[in-house]
């Protein structure tokens, strides 16, 4: 029997620059890989949270993966990705943890 963690319902993501494509996968310590969410035209002003249609039992040590591609110059026609990993293991609650910084472009 695998150890679960308590089922996520609902997604709020901080994204800070206009996004073409922004997407979630569960990636679990086995290799398997789930999606969680797709989104087309993100935009940092679209604070909505999303609920999932039924909770994700997801095995710890459990990874969900955020990879966007980023709208770029409008001179280029070149994209850029940037992507964050999270992991949904729990944290000690000995030592004090900054929350997570919200998804910024990678830096080339």
């Amino acid at each position: 029997m695998s150890r679960t963690i308590a089922p996520r319902v609902a997604l709020l993501l901080a994204i800070t620059v206009d996004a073409l494509a922004v997407q979630i996968e569960a990636a679990a310590e086995d290799g398997r890989r789930r999606p969680v969410i797709r989104l087309a035209s993100a935009r940092p002003e679209w604070r909505t949270r999303y609920w999932l249609t039924e909770p994700m039992r997801l095995p710890r040590g459990t990874v969900l993966e955020v990879t966007a591609i980023l709208d770029s110059a409008v001179s280029t026609t070149e994209t850029r990705c940037a992507s964050r990993s999270t992991s949904l293991a729990p944290r000690p609650t000995s030592r004090r943890t900054e929350p997570d910084a919200p998804l910024r472009e990678k830096s080339s």
